[in-house]
């Protein structure tokens, strides 16, 4: 079983390799909010996005961070295939990059002060996430940036669970990075799939990729957490909730 627990965490200047993966596509509202605090505790930063999401790459232009532009989240009549466009990049950096460590994360996720900025000393065959806490409405949002509500107001939200199955199907005993919100991994030791499994809807895809990890190779850092910003369950196939 991985060992999270004792897990050790380095400065930052020890020399990990990490390649940190923002997707965006509609989402530069969010974005706007996230980016400066991940850029705090991550050096090398690129969105992955549209050619046409001007908002996006006006905000990866302001904050210098590398774009990745592709067109194939709606190819051959997909709904939203997150996976083609992540493999994509992974297929490039694979090129000129022995071994890193992947952190993929969605672009509405916000890291909390209390989040140490560099990724730690990990059994490298393995998946790991973070638990999250749900921000589902912009007034609350507003109401926790002037101190009206707390982090820890936000209510904890793992992966449904129901006889031994998330959402009805794919079984599994084991919830620890079935949401791709985070995902971490090492691009060259990891046992699970090196790319994600190709799907119209993002959520049977990140599911599908922590399921290629074994129930014993998936952990949650613990005493680690994010904000997830917006509703849940709501944009598995493209943006379609309101924007903030």
């Amino acid at each position: 079983m991985l060992d999270n627990s004792s897990a050790i965490l380095p400065s930052r200047d020890q020399s990990v390799d990490i390649e940190t993966v923002i997707v965006s596509v509609n989402y530069g509202d969010f974005l706007r909010i996230t980016l400066p605090v991940t850029k705090k505790y991550f050096r090398s930063i690129t969105i992955v996005t549209s050619p046409h999401d001007c908002e996006t790459l006006s905000l990866a232009r302001q904050h210098g961070v590398h774009t990745h532009l592709t067109d194939v989240w709606y190819r051959n009549g997909a709904n939203f295939n997150k996976a083609a466009a992540i493999n994509e990049y992974l297929a490039h950096i694979t090129e000129t990059r022995k071994e890193c460590w992947i952190l993929l994360l969605d672009a509405d996720v916000l890291f909390s002060e209390s989040i140490i900025p560099d990724i730690p000393n990990l059994d490298k065959r393995g998946l790991y996430s973070v638990r999250r806490r749900i921000c589902k409405k912009r007034i609350q949002w507003e109401y926790f940036m002037i101190g009206f509500l707390n982090w820890d107001d936000f209510p904890l939200s793992v992966p449904p669970i129901k006889n031994g199955k998330v959402w009805g199907c794919l079984p599994t005993s084991n919830p620890a990075a079935l949401c791709g919100y985070v995902h971490l991994w090492n691009l060259k030791h990891s046992i699970g799939m090196k790319r994600l499994p190709n799907s119209n809807n993002a959520a049977r895809y990140d599911v599908g990729f922590a399921l290629s990890f074994p129930e014993t190779m998936r952990g949650f850092l613990e005493n680690r957490e994010v904000l997830h910003l917006g509703p849940e369950e709501a944009n598995w196939n493209g943006r379609c909730s309101e924007r903030w």
